[in-house]
């Protein structure tokens, strides 16, 4: 178990306390520490904490108002945060609770909390935000490929639909000749042909594009400020990729179609559409000729067994 941890107390000795006890305690954790004085959204980014330990009492901003804004942030939200409060102060546990805490203890600490309770409750916080980090990943990630899903594409393009990222640019691509990989050859065959074609995808693209799967033999790439010239250079490399692949047993062909937002005005499903017809209509010259392929390899194959078997 490993994981990062942040202390906000506005005590430097209640924090080398709680520290101590948990460096003790666990193995493989970071430990950071804060006032409460300092910007703690940052903090929690800055240093991807895994787990926040949070005094209530505090001078500056009290942990009730740190709490709300965690809870607020889309990005923190789900970073579990332990906070402390008086030894006998039921209705601050019950507030902190309500406002989305993860678990609480008291202060001063007793033994058995120094011993067991809050190392405890600090290893069972990490476990689950690992859990809450993995079941998001999945949710926006196709498990075959490790690109973004069409979940992600739906729930943040909109995200991406901005005046500092004109233009923007489409590549909507279609593998060709997949299901008659799968039924010619098999699923594992079709699956090495997805993860070839994805290779390409993320050789050809830059860092700031978004690559995702968006169907079972669809994908698509979002190009922030990329000119229509500069996306066609990528599909255009994409391809020369393809061709360069030799087929084990298939060599990977994508029909690929691009369009461009130049202006704020323009529709961005529009231009998504676009890219989309235009990828149908160069699928329609293309998959014959990988489908004609695929049958020549395979009589090929069909030939060599039969001259092995007599």
């Amino acid at each position: 178990m490993s994981g990062n941890i942040l202390i906000i107390d506005d005590s430097p000795i209640d924090r080398k306390i709680i520290r101590s006890v948990l460096e003790m305690r666990l193995q493989d954790i970071n430990i950071f520490e804060a006032d409460g004085s300092c910007d703690t959204s940052n903090l929690l980014l800055h240093y991807d904490i895994s787990v926040c330990i949070l005094d209530i009492v505090m001078p500056t901003k009290t942990g009730f108002e740190i709490l709300e804004e965690i809870k607020k942030d889309n990005n923190l939200i789900n970073i579990p945060v332990i906070v402390c409060t008086g030894l006998c102060d039921s209705q601050a546990i019950e507030k902190a609770l309500t406002l989305g805490a993860y678990d609480y203890f008291s202060k001063p600490l007793s033994e058995d909390v120094m011993k067991i309770s809050l190392p405890l409750k600090v290893k069972n916080a990490i476990e689950l935000n690992k859990r809450s980090e993995d079941i998001l990943y999945l949710s926006y990630h196709d498990k075959l490929t490790n690109l973004y899903n069409r979940r992600f594409y739906e729930e943040k393009v909109s995200l991406f639909d901005d005046a500092n990222n004109l233009p923007i640019s489409f590549i909507i691509g279609d593998v060709n000749g997949l299901k008659l990989t799968n039924d010619a050859y098999g699923h594992e065959a079709g699956d090495n042909l997805l993860i070839k074609i994805t290779q390409i995808l993320n050789e050809c693209c830059r860092v700031d594009d978004i690559i995702s799967r968006t169907g079972g033999d669809e994908f698509l790439m979002i190009l922030p400020q990329t000119t229509s010239f500069e996306a066609a250079k990528i599909a255009a490399n994409i391809k020369a990729r393809c061709s360069e692949e030799k087929g084990n047993p298939i060599q990977p062909s994508i029909s690929l179609g691009v369009s461009t937002k130049n202006h704020l005005s323009q529709d961005i499903k529009s231009i998504y559409k676009l890219a989309e017809d235009r990828m149908y209509s160069s699928k329609l010259t293309e998959s014959k000729n990988v489908k004609d392929s695929i049958i020549l390899s395979l009589r090929k194959t069909l030939q060599h067994r039969l001259k092995d078997d007599v």
